[in-house]
């Protein structure tokens, strides 16, 4: 296959008509029909998890030709499971942290396009057949899905659930933004040994991946029949914990890359600038039509603006960076377990 640059800028917005889903469990005794790409899934946390998410995976009539299971963990109870599904297996990836799990699972797929979902997705009926209608266009290269935020508790702030209807995981806004979601993303082999494999804990994944795609002129396309289903985040403190680490992160690149400190409090200013960006959005939107929720979206948006001025007068001043990436990576561990 040619390995060159994808120069045809694809429409972002590939389309298809979703089929009918056979929701029944598929196990090694039956074999649907099977879609021409590999799936590779970092996955943290026990086997009853592992199980619940591959039946979600592969409750519909078509699925990807095989799942690769990166086990990101240190117990290495996973591999049973895999035994109890056709086309799964298990591979171990020490180094922590999604980014290093995704590329070892890159590293031995088999099929000419490869797809990443997060364990925490859950895709909807259509989602593999609309990857494997994505890449019959010659020019596609990258292809970002929706995810539709859930509510999966009681909440109780409904400014963070009016903000994340608005806001949460936009791959159609991001990709204005120049990157995509690393979540729900599939691409072609050839496309991703050309840009290289995602970065570890210590970078922005997403944006570092895309920011290296787009250089090497690959482009960006987003598929809303490719969707898949994302829990909300319950409160603002969990908002605001994903924040910190993209801000730390930029803090540790700045520093290592070009040596500086300072510019970060004009990040501080930005942040004010996007608090505007994001009202006017909220303004205009219609994925919350009343009023009431519509001010409880700015509320939320005012809120997090805050913490994000803190956090970056905080990180700058403190240094506390590493401190920041230490405490993701921990808390990411027992979210998992």
């Amino acid at each position: 296959m040619d390995s060159r640059p994808d120069t045809n800028q694809a429409d972002s917005r590939i389309t298809h008509k979703p089929k009918a889903c056979d929701r029944g469990l598929v196990t090694s005794t039956t074999a649907p029909p099977h879609a021409k790409f590999s799936l590779i899934t970092p996955f943290l946390g026990p086997p009853t998890a592992l199980r619940e998410f591959l039946r979600k995976l592969i409750a519909c009539e078509l699925h990807p030709g095989e799942i690769i299971v990166v086990d990101n963990g240190e117990e290495h109870v996973l591999g049973p499971v895999a035994r109890e599904f056709d086309r799964v297996r298990i591979i171990h990836e020490p180094e922590p942290g999604p980014g290093p799990a995704r590329n070892a699972g890159a590293a031995v797929a088999n099929f000419d396009v490869i797809a990443f979902l997060d364990q925490d997705c859950s895709p909807m009926p259509g989602w593999a057949r609309a990857v494997s209608d994505a890449f019959q266009d010659e020019s596609v290269s990258i292809v970002a899905g929706q995810v539709h935020s859930y509510i999966s508790d009681n909440f109780s702030d409904a400014s963070v659930v009016a903000y994340q209807k608005v806001f949460a995981h936009r791959n159609d806004l991001n990709i204005r933004n120049g990157f995509v979601g690393t979540g729900n993303l599939a691409v072609r082999k050839h496309v991703f040994d050309k840009v290289g494999g995602f970065s570890g804990i210590n970078r922005s994944e997403e944006r570092d991946w895309s920011s290296r795609a787009t250089k090497a002129g690959f482009s960006l396309g987003y598929s809303p029949e490719m969707g898949v289903h994302h829990p909300m985040s319950r409160s603002i403190e969990q908002l605001h914990f994903r924040v910190r680490r993209e801000y730390a992160l930029e803090y540790l690149t700045r520093v290592e890359d070009y040596g500086e400190r300072i510019s970060l409090f004009r990040e501080a200013v930005n942040v004010l600038w996007e608090l505007a960006g994001e009202l006017h959005d909220i303004a205009q939107t219609d994925r919350v039509p009343s009023v009431r929720e519509r001010i409880l979206a700015a509320v939320c948006c005012a809120r997090l603006a805050g913490r994000k001025i803190l956090t970056i007068a905080g990180v700058v001043l403190s240094g506390s960076a590493s401190d920041v990436i230490s405490e993701w990576r921990v808390r990411t561990v027992s979210r998992g377990k």
